[in-house]
C-alpha cells in the first residue's frame, strides 16, 4: 500500500489559511464517512472516534469502507521515530532518551508529544501524530 504524506499550503484568498497535513497510510477498521473524527483502533488502523476518546489522531477527508485505505487530515503531521521500549497503538507518547519516543509514564501528562499509530517493540520504527 503506498503511503502519502504531504504539506498543502493554502493561498491567502482561501477561507482557511495556513499549513495542513494530509496523510494516507492507515486502514479503516470500520466504515468511515468524510469529516468524522478518527481515533486509533489498532496497529495501523483508525475508525470513527468514540465519545471522549484519548486516541484521536485526525479527521477523515473522504469516506472509506472497512479494510480500505484512509485519507485524513492530521493537524500535527505524521512522523516516524525509533521506539524506546514497547509501544502500543493509540497510547500517548513522550520523548525518550537520545531522540526516541516512549509510552507515557505515570504523572507525565504535561510531557505528552503525540499518539502512536503502530504497535512496535523496542528499537523498531513507530509512526505517530504530534499532539497540538
Amino acid at each position: 500500500m503506498p503511503v502519502a504524506s504531504a504539506w498543502i499550503v493554502r493561498h491567502a484568498n482561501h477561507l482557511h489559511e495556513g499549513v495542513e497535513n494530509v496523510y494516507s497510510g492507515l486502514t479503516a477498521s470500520a466504515t468511515i464517512t468524510a469529516d468524522q473524527v478518527l481515533a486509533v483502533t489498532g496497529s495501523g488502523t483508525v475508525g470513527p472516534a468514540g465519545a471522549a476518546s484519548a486516541a484521536v489522531v485526525g479527521i477523515a477527508i473522504s469516506g472509506a469502507a472497512s479494510g480500505a485505505p484512509v485519507t485524513m487530515f492530521a493537524p500535527g503531521g505524521v512522523w516516524s521515530s525509533t521506539a524506546s521500549g514497547g509501544i502500543t497503538a493509540g497510547t500517548k507518547l513522550v520523548s525518550g532518551a537520545a531522540g526516541t519516543v516512549a509510552t507515557i509514564g505515570a504523572n507525565t501528562f504535561e510531557k505528552i508529544i503525540g499518539t502512536a499509530l503502530d504497535t512496535v517493540s523496542n528499537g523498531q520504527t513507530v509512526r505517530w501524530t504530534v499532539t497540538l
